[in-house]
């Protein structure tokens, strides 16, 4: 398997306008994609004093970071996904065609926070949470 970075990694989201139809999220500069489980305990006395966790809700979330350009159209969208609280479809993928099949992640998810930084001497940039709804799954 060849080894790769993630240059081509992008998260897309499911077009309102045109479903089918995915468009990256504005300007990314990086992705995170992060699944977690909560854990019922399950311990008691005959457990040796020692905990016995069973595995429980699961729930995931991606991370996204972006450069903002001016009145970028993508970027006005993400605010306007974010005032809106819309439902959208999302993909995690690595959009190089030299990795094929293409596996992606893919779920509903909704703007759970977006953060806009503007630093007195660096780059205008957001960073935004998009929170899983529902099952998670990995397609080809």
């Amino acid at each position: 398997m060849p080894k790769q970075t993630g240059l081509r990694v992008k998260v897309f989201y499911e077009d309102p306008a045109n479903p089918g139809t995915f468009l990256a999220f504005a300007c990314q500069t990086s992705a995170t994609l992060s699944l977690s489980q909560d854990n019922a305990d399950a311990t008691n006395k005959d457990d040796n004093n020692f905990m016995f966790p069973l595995p429980s809700v699961r729930n995931w979330t991606v991370d996204i970071d972006g450069v903002v350009i001016g009145e970028d159209a993508d970027y006005t969208a993400l605010r306007d996904l974010w005032l809106n609280q819309t439902v959208l479809t999302a993909r995690f993928q690595n959009d190089d065609a030299a990795f094929s099949p293409a596996q992606f992640w893919e779920g509903s998810i909704f703007i759970d926070s977006l953060d806009e930084e503007a630093p007195h001497d660096d780059t205008f940039t957001y960073s935004s949470t998009l929170q899983g709804q529902g099952a998670l799954t990995l397609n080809n």
